[in-house]
Protein backbone atom coordinates (compact mmCIF):
# COMPACT_ATOMS: atom_id res chain seq x y z
CA UNK A 1 0.00 0.00 0.00
CA UNK A 2 2.65 2.59 -0.93
CA UNK A 3 1.13 6.06 -0.76
CA UNK A 4 2.92 7.61 -3.73
CA UNK A 5 4.24 6.69 -7.15
CA UNK A 6 7.38 8.62 -6.27
CA UNK A 7 10.27 6.70 -4.75
CA UNK A 8 10.80 7.81 -1.13
CA UNK A 9 14.23 8.83 0.09
CA UNK A 10 14.08 5.88 2.44
CA UNK A 11 11.72 2.99 3.14
CA UNK A 12 12.01 1.69 6.72
CA UNK A 13 10.43 -1.41 8.30
CA UNK A 14 9.97 -1.54 12.08
CA UNK A 15 9.30 -4.67 14.11
CA UNK A 16 9.95 -4.86 17.85
CA UNK A 17 10.19 -7.32 20.72
CA UNK A 18 11.24 -10.47 18.87
CA UNK A 19 12.07 -12.35 22.10
CA UNK A 20 14.10 -15.01 20.33
CA UNK A 21 15.37 -17.93 22.40
CA UNK A 22 16.02 -21.62 21.71
CA UNK A 23 12.36 -22.43 21.02
CA UNK A 24 12.00 -23.24 17.34
CA UNK A 25 8.52 -21.78 16.89
CA UNK A 26 9.85 -18.32 17.69
CA UNK A 27 12.59 -18.59 15.07
CA UNK A 28 10.06 -19.85 12.52
CA UNK A 29 7.74 -16.91 13.20
CA UNK A 30 10.57 -14.42 12.74
CA UNK A 31 11.85 -16.16 9.61
CA UNK A 32 8.41 -16.10 8.04
CA UNK A 33 8.35 -12.30 8.36
CA UNK A 34 11.94 -11.91 7.15
CA UNK A 35 11.16 -14.05 4.10
CA UNK A 36 8.13 -11.91 3.26
CA UNK A 37 10.22 -8.75 3.50
CA UNK A 38 12.84 -10.26 1.21
CA UNK A 39 10.18 -11.16 -1.38
CA UNK A 40 8.30 -7.88 -1.07
CA UNK A 41 7.68 -5.74 -4.11
CA UNK A 42 9.13 -2.85 -2.10
CA UNK A 43 12.05 -4.29 -0.11
CA UNK A 44 12.86 -1.97 2.81
CA UNK A 45 16.07 0.01 2.67
CA UNK A 46 16.31 -0.38 6.43
CA UNK A 47 14.87 -2.73 9.06
CA UNK A 48 14.86 -1.40 12.63
CA UNK A 49 14.25 -3.58 15.70
CA UNK A 50 13.73 -1.33 18.78
CA UNK A 51 14.90 -3.86 21.36
CA UNK A 52 14.28 -7.25 22.94
CA UNK A 53 15.81 -9.10 20.03
CA UNK A 54 16.34 -11.97 22.48
CA UNK A 55 14.29 -13.16 25.42
CA UNK A 56 17.14 -13.38 27.91
CA UNK A 57 20.36 -11.89 26.47
CA UNK A 58 22.14 -15.25 26.56
CA UNK A 59 24.62 -16.18 23.85
CA UNK A 60 22.58 -19.22 22.85
CA UNK A 61 19.56 -17.02 22.16
CA UNK A 62 21.70 -14.62 20.13
CA UNK A 63 23.05 -17.55 18.12
CA UNK A 64 19.46 -18.51 17.26
CA UNK A 65 18.70 -14.93 16.19
CA UNK A 66 21.87 -14.77 14.10
CA UNK A 67 20.95 -17.98 12.26
CA UNK A 68 17.48 -16.63 11.43
CA UNK A 69 18.77 -13.32 10.11
CA UNK A 70 21.53 -15.03 8.12
CA UNK A 71 18.97 -16.96 6.05
CA UNK A 72 17.38 -13.85 4.50
CA UNK A 73 18.08 -10.35 3.31
CA UNK A 74 14.95 -8.54 4.55
CA UNK A 75 16.37 -5.05 3.96
CA UNK A 76 19.42 -3.26 2.66
CA UNK A 77 20.50 -2.70 6.27
CA UNK A 78 19.36 -4.05 9.66
CA UNK A 79 19.85 -2.05 12.87
CA UNK A 80 19.04 -3.01 16.48
CA UNK A 81 18.43 -1.12 19.72
CA UNK A 82 19.10 -2.91 22.98
CA UNK A 83 16.07 -3.91 25.07
CA UNK A 84 15.66 -4.79 28.74
CA UNK A 85 15.51 -8.51 27.91
CA UNK A 86 18.75 -8.16 25.96
CA UNK A 87 20.41 -6.65 29.05
CA UNK A 88 19.54 -9.62 31.26
CA UNK A 89 22.83 -10.65 32.82
CA UNK A 90 24.10 -7.08 33.09
CA UNK A 91 27.50 -6.60 31.49
CA UNK A 92 27.35 -10.04 29.85
CA UNK A 93 24.07 -9.11 28.17
CA UNK A 94 25.58 -5.87 26.90
CA UNK A 95 28.63 -7.69 25.53
CA UNK A 96 26.41 -10.20 23.76
CA UNK A 97 24.30 -7.40 22.27
CA UNK A 98 27.38 -5.61 20.95
CA UNK A 99 29.01 -8.78 19.62
CA UNK A 100 25.95 -10.10 17.81
CA UNK A 101 24.67 -6.74 16.61
CA UNK A 102 28.07 -6.28 15.00
CA UNK A 103 27.81 -9.76 13.47
CA UNK A 104 24.20 -9.55 12.25
CA UNK A 105 24.16 -5.88 11.23
CA UNK A 106 27.74 -5.55 9.99
CA UNK A 107 28.65 -2.83 12.50
CA UNK A 108 31.67 -2.13 14.70
CA UNK A 109 30.02 -1.06 17.93
CA UNK A 110 31.90 -0.68 21.19
CA UNK A 111 28.92 0.51 23.25
CA UNK A 112 25.18 -0.29 23.27
CA UNK A 113 24.36 3.16 21.84
CA UNK A 114 25.34 4.51 18.44
CA UNK A 115 24.26 6.55 15.43
CA UNK A 116 24.06 5.80 11.74
CA UNK A 117 23.11 7.91 8.72
CA UNK A 118 21.19 6.02 6.03
CA UNK A 119 20.77 7.82 2.70
CA UNK A 120 21.71 10.98 4.56
CA UNK A 121 18.96 10.56 7.20
CA UNK A 122 20.23 10.35 10.81
CA UNK A 123 19.22 7.51 13.16
CA UNK A 124 20.28 7.70 16.82
CA UNK A 125 20.06 4.59 18.97
CA UNK A 126 19.88 5.04 22.74
CA UNK A 127 20.89 1.96 24.72
CA UNK A 128 20.40 0.96 28.33
CA UNK A 129 23.65 0.26 30.16
CA UNK A 130 22.05 -1.69 32.99
CA UNK A 131 19.73 -4.62 33.56
CA UNK A 132 16.73 -2.64 34.89
CA UNK A 133 13.32 -2.45 33.22
CA UNK A 134 13.84 1.25 32.55
CA UNK A 135 16.69 2.71 30.52
CA UNK A 136 19.95 3.08 32.44
CA UNK A 137 21.68 5.96 30.64
CA UNK A 138 25.12 7.09 31.82
CA UNK A 139 26.25 10.71 31.84
CA UNK A 140 28.68 9.75 29.10
CA UNK A 141 25.80 8.55 26.94
CA UNK A 142 23.72 11.66 27.67
CA UNK A 143 26.63 13.89 26.58
CA UNK A 144 27.12 11.78 23.45
CA UNK A 145 23.41 11.99 22.67
CA UNK A 146 23.29 15.76 23.10
CA UNK A 147 26.12 16.17 20.57
CA UNK A 148 24.66 13.65 18.14
CA UNK A 149 21.20 15.21 18.25
CA UNK A 150 22.65 18.65 17.50
CA UNK A 151 24.67 17.30 14.58
CA UNK A 152 21.66 15.36 13.26
CA UNK A 153 19.45 18.48 13.36
CA UNK A 154 22.08 20.38 11.36
CA UNK A 155 21.50 18.04 8.40
CA UNK A 156 18.04 19.55 7.82
CA UNK A 157 16.64 16.00 7.57
CA UNK A 158 14.11 14.42 9.94
CA UNK A 159 15.85 12.90 12.95
CA UNK A 160 14.91 9.39 14.12
CA UNK A 161 15.67 8.36 17.70
CA UNK A 162 15.25 4.70 18.60
CA UNK A 163 15.03 3.55 22.21
CA UNK A 164 13.38 0.44 23.60
CA UNK A 165 11.58 2.39 26.31
CA UNK A 166 8.98 5.11 25.63
CA UNK A 167 8.94 8.49 27.32
CA UNK A 168 7.42 8.32 30.79
CA UNK A 169 3.67 8.87 30.78
CA UNK A 170 3.15 8.38 27.04
CA UNK A 171 1.16 5.69 25.18
CA UNK A 172 -1.00 5.22 28.27
CA UNK A 173 1.91 4.66 30.65
CA UNK A 174 2.14 3.75 33.43
CA UNK A 175 -1.18 1.93 33.16
CA UNK A 176 -0.45 0.18 29.87
CA UNK A 177 2.64 -1.35 31.46
CA UNK A 178 0.57 -3.38 33.95
CA UNK A 179 -2.15 -5.59 32.53
CA UNK A 180 -4.24 -5.08 35.64
CA UNK A 181 -3.81 -1.29 35.18
CA UNK A 182 -2.82 -0.82 38.82
CA UNK A 183 0.46 1.03 38.23
CA UNK A 184 1.03 4.09 40.38
CA UNK A 185 4.68 4.98 39.68
CA UNK A 186 4.64 7.61 36.87
CA UNK A 187 8.01 6.35 35.58
CA UNK A 188 6.90 2.73 35.29
CA UNK A 189 7.34 1.28 31.80
CA UNK A 190 9.16 4.35 30.48
CA UNK A 191 12.71 5.65 30.13
CA UNK A 192 12.90 6.29 33.85
CA UNK A 193 14.91 8.90 35.73
CA UNK A 194 16.70 10.31 32.65
CA UNK A 195 13.40 10.93 30.85
CA UNK A 196 13.40 14.71 31.26
CA UNK A 197 17.03 15.01 30.14
CA UNK A 198 16.33 13.23 26.84
CA UNK A 199 13.11 15.15 26.30
CA UNK A 200 14.84 18.50 26.90
CA UNK A 201 17.49 17.67 24.32
CA UNK A 202 15.01 16.65 21.63
CA UNK A 203 12.57 19.48 22.32
CA UNK A 204 15.09 21.92 20.85
CA UNK A 205 14.71 20.52 17.34
CA UNK A 206 12.10 20.13 14.62
CA UNK A 207 11.04 16.99 12.78
CA UNK A 208 12.08 14.55 15.51
CA UNK A 209 10.61 11.03 15.50
CA UNK A 210 11.01 8.80 18.56
CA UNK A 211 10.46 5.06 18.00
CA UNK A 212 10.05 2.64 20.91
CA UNK A 213 8.69 -0.79 21.83
CA UNK A 214 8.68 -2.50 25.24
CA UNK A 215 5.07 -2.11 26.43
CA UNK A 216 3.51 -4.77 24.12
CA UNK A 217 0.68 -2.48 23.09
CA UNK A 218 -0.99 -3.43 19.81
CA UNK A 219 -1.79 -1.01 17.02
CA UNK A 220 -4.37 1.46 18.29
CA UNK A 221 -5.51 4.96 17.41
CA UNK A 222 -7.05 6.11 20.67
CA UNK A 223 -8.85 5.15 23.85
CA UNK A 224 -11.09 2.13 23.63
CA UNK A 225 -14.44 1.75 25.36
CA UNK A 226 -12.81 0.21 28.41
CA UNK A 227 -10.62 3.30 28.75
CA UNK A 228 -7.40 1.31 28.84
CA UNK A 229 -6.05 1.69 25.30
CA UNK A 230 -4.03 4.68 24.14
CA UNK A 231 -2.75 5.66 20.74
CA UNK A 232 0.36 4.05 19.30
CA UNK A 233 1.21 7.41 17.69
CA UNK A 234 1.31 10.56 19.81
CA UNK A 235 2.75 14.07 19.79
CA UNK A 236 4.87 15.25 22.72
CA UNK A 237 5.17 19.00 22.17
CA UNK A 238 6.43 18.51 18.64
CA UNK A 239 8.25 15.19 19.13
CA UNK A 240 6.44 12.52 17.10
CA UNK A 241 6.16 9.35 19.20
CA UNK A 242 5.74 5.96 17.54
CA UNK A 243 5.39 2.86 19.71
CA UNK A 244 5.79 -0.48 17.93
CA UNK A 245 3.69 -3.48 19.01
CA UNK A 246 5.23 -6.74 20.14
CA UNK A 247 6.02 -8.86 17.10
CA UNK A 248 6.36 -12.25 18.79
CA UNK A 249 3.43 -12.43 21.25
CA UNK A 250 -0.19 -11.25 21.38
CA UNK A 251 -0.45 -7.67 22.59
CA UNK A 252 -2.48 -6.79 25.65
CA UNK A 253 -3.99 -3.50 24.47
CA UNK A 254 -5.20 -2.37 21.06
CA UNK A 255 -4.97 -4.92 18.24
CA UNK A 256 -3.80 -8.10 20.00
CA UNK A 257 -2.44 -9.91 16.94
CA UNK A 258 1.31 -10.64 16.85
CA UNK A 259 3.42 -10.15 13.74
CA UNK A 260 2.64 -6.48 13.17
CA UNK A 261 4.74 -3.35 12.88
CA UNK A 262 5.25 -0.37 10.60
CA UNK A 263 6.57 0.75 7.27
CA UNK A 264 7.87 4.31 7.11
CA UNK A 265 8.17 6.16 3.83
CA UNK A 266 10.44 9.18 4.16
CA UNK A 267 10.12 11.93 1.56
CA UNK A 268 11.63 15.41 1.31
CA UNK A 269 8.50 17.06 2.67
CA UNK A 270 6.74 14.38 4.71
CA UNK A 271 6.94 11.04 6.49
CA UNK A 272 4.22 8.42 5.95
CA UNK A 273 3.58 5.75 8.59
CA UNK A 274 1.79 2.59 7.45
CA UNK A 275 0.61 -0.26 9.63
CA UNK A 276 1.90 -3.59 8.32
CA UNK A 277 1.23 -7.26 9.15
CA UNK A 278 4.62 -8.76 8.39
CA UNK A 279 3.55 -12.34 9.07
CA UNK A 280 0.72 -12.27 6.57
CA UNK A 281 2.16 -9.74 4.16
CA UNK A 282 -0.84 -7.41 4.37
CA UNK A 283 -1.38 -3.73 5.09
CA UNK A 284 -3.44 -2.15 7.87
CA UNK A 285 -5.51 0.38 5.84
CA UNK A 286 -7.02 1.93 8.97
CA UNK A 287 -3.59 2.69 10.41
CA UNK A 288 -1.99 5.35 8.22
CA UNK A 289 -0.41 8.63 9.38
CA UNK A 290 1.11 11.46 7.37
CA UNK A 291 3.53 13.85 9.07
CA UNK A 292 4.33 17.08 7.24
CA UNK A 293 7.95 18.20 7.76
CA UNK A 294 8.48 21.81 8.73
Amino acid sequence: MPTSNNRPLLRVAVISDLHIDRRHWRARRLERALARMERSEHIPDLLIVPGDITDNGEEGSWQCAARSFAKYRPAGLVLFAIGNHDTDGGETGQRNFIQYTNKICGLRLEKPYYSRAVNGIPFLFLGSEGSALDAVLSEEQIAWFENEAAAAAETGKPVFVICHQSFNGTHGLPYTWNRDHSATDPMEGGIGVKNDRIRAILSQYRNVFYISGHIHEGLCRGKSENGYTWSSVEDLNGIRLINAPCFMFPNHDGDPMPGKGYMLEIFDDRVILLGRDFLRGTWEPNFVYSFVLS
